[in-house]
């Protein structure tokens, strides 16, 4: 297969309610652009029941792009071996669904290939996109060396039984977010208590 030319068994999908739309093209150009410069197809699928009947009967490596709305009906319709051939990386539009998609994720996908997406922009999916399709775009990463996403870590602490994700709440921006909404505040206020009671040192 010559450099650049799409393999059938490798696939870039963004799978979200929105992707089709007018206002969306410039982002399905660049991942197009992005699967073509590592020998990848690129597809878009609106819904999850799409994506699966898309996948049904496949032998693909797939880097599914996921908006959070969208991930537990995949999960649940993906069988084992198709787990292990897609690597899913989760969006949220809002502050409050990515703290749920955070929370999910760190409770449900030990053993699968399943991280966040802090921000869908062309240089973190080049990132994710090379670490797992790397014709074209140099040699696999290892995690340490990937940017702009979370891997499943070890299950944080909880709050009212509600996982609490420090790292990413001691930022300033997303502290500031939480602490608009009441029930945020109290799980974050919560965590913070939880930290001192231990006498735990973090780093910012």
């Amino acid at each position: 297969m010559a450099m650049g030319e799409p393999s059938a068994g490798a696939c870039l999908v963004w799978c979200a309610e929105g992707c089709m739309k007018q206002d969306q093209d410039h982002q399905r150009a660049w991942l197009r652009s992005i699967a073509e410069s590592h020998c990848a197809r690129c597809h878009f699928c609106k819904k999850a029941q799409s994506f699966l009947r898309w996948l049904k009967g496949k032998s693909v490596t797939v880097v599914l792009i996921a908006d959070w709305r969208e991930v537990k009906p995949i999960m649940e319709g993906l069988d084992a071996e198709q787990q292990a051939d897609v690597h899913m990386y989760i969006t949220a539009r809002w502050d409050k669904s990515y703290f749920n998609a955070l929370s999910w994720v760190q409770e449900h996908a030990r053993g699968k290939q399943i991280s966040m997406l802090e921000n869908f922009s062309r240089q973190n999916v080049q990132e994710v996109v090379r670490r797992h399709l790397p014709c074209g775009g140099g040699e696999l990463q290892t995690p340490c060396q990937q940017t702009g996403f979370v891997k499943p870590g070890p299950l944080p602490p909880h709050a009212n039984g509600k996982p609490l994700v420090m790292s990413w709440w001691l930022s300033y921006g997303n502290l500031k977010s939480a602490l608009q909404d009441p029930e945020m505040a109290f799980i974050v206020e919560q965590a913070l208590k939880q930290m001192m009671s231990r006498n735990e040192t973090y780093e910012d």
